[in-house]
């Protein structure tokens, strides 16, 4: 006696049913897979970037600024080196600095926030560096030169130090066929440019430079 149409059509799912449920828990697998793949580089700065927003208000530290920090900031010199210290978190410290450079319009090159280091072009020969009556005295002491700026993070204090970017590290850019560079007469040329910032945050941006 021949099977039925009925038969073989139930005799068919019953093979197929496993295979139906194999595929169903690959495809389960798949997506769930999906929440643990690595995110894009890019993906990850928006995330910093809000982190940034969400802990430091933009227009009080604008303000904060440009009346000045006060005894928020310090500065602290020794025979080794000299350390300017601002008295907030990393975050905050981070969104000073880059403001801060920006009123001063010294440029920033290029940034490392994962890193904590700022690269900027700074000639400590600038009159702002001098003070007012600077243009007076200039005495080209110092050549135009790429700085790092690195704050270290603290519990509740940043840390920020400056040293010269040597001519073959990849931050300073050099000019095929361009001369030797040339020798500061003196070196303190990062200590100037400590110095320059932790004056203009202590005291605060007059109104006529502020951006």
């Amino acid at each position: 006696m021949m099977p039925s149409n009925r038969t073989i059509v139930k005799f068919c799912g019953v093979l197929l049913w496993p295979a139906v449920l194999v595929s169903c828990s690959e495809t389960e697998v798949r997506y769930r897979d999906t929440l643990h793949l690595e995110r894009p580089p890019e993906f990850e700065g928006a995330l910093s970037e809000q982190s940034l927003q969400k802990s430091v208000d933009p227009v009080l530290t604008t303000l904060s600024i440009q009346q000045g920090l006060g005894d928020k900031v310090a500065i602290e010199q020794s025979a080794l080196r000299t350390k300017l210290i601002i008295k907030e978190p990393f975050e905050k410290a981070w969104f000073i600095m880059e403001l801060v450079l920006n009123q001063q319009r010294i440029e920033i090159t290029d940034r490392d926030r994962d890193a904590g280091y700022y690269y900027v072009r700074f000639d400590p020969d600038d009159n702002e560096a001098k003070g007012f009556l600077g243009w007076l005295f200039r005495d080209d002491d110092y050549i135009e030169r790429i700085y790092s700026l690195q704050l270290s993070d603290g519990e509740s204090t940043t840390d920020i130090t400056a040293d010269i970017v040597t001519e073959q590290d990849e931050k300073n850019p050099s000019i095929p066929g361009a001369p030797e560079p040339l020798e500061d007469i003196k070196k303190d040329g990062p200590d100037r440019l400590l110095q320059l910032l932790y004056e203009k945050l202590r005291d605060g941006i007059p109104k006529h430079q502020r951006q």
